[in-house]
């Protein structure tokens, strides 16, 4: 079920349903695989909009803006902490791809009600 569609449904009995996408979280477990980390780390400079990945804690703050009281009346909505590549990509392509860029803008505003 979309997370919309939940949003609605749980709504009349007082639940909030909502979304928290991250980007590239840099993490304990992210030492373990197997990787160039100079390149990675570069990748991310060049990709990034803030120039690094994120930490757990820098995320905390978004995570409590759903939490029951902070978000209360909070719901349906997808709070994306990236860094800014979401941003980014949809500025990129507005420049490179007006076509696209307009498609997309005009879906996103239908989708929203």
């Amino acid at each position: 079920m979309r997370r919309s569609a939940l949003a609605v449904e749980l709504a009349p009995h007082g639940i909030t349903a909502n979304t928290l996408a991250l980007g590239t979280v840099r993490t304990p477990i992210d030492g373990a695989f197997p990787f160039d980390r100079d390149a990675f780390e570069t990748a991310c400079r060049e990709r990034i909009p803030l120039g690094c990945c994120s930490v757990p804690d820098e995320n905390v703050g978004a995570l409590l803006l759903l939490a029951p009281d902070a978000g209360a009346y909070l719901t349906g909505a997808r709070i994306v902490v990236d860094g800014g590549v979401l941003a980014e990509q949809m500025h990129r392509m507005r420049l490179t791809c007006p076509a696209a860029y307009a498609a997309c803008t005009t879906l996103s505003s239908a989708t929203l009600w």
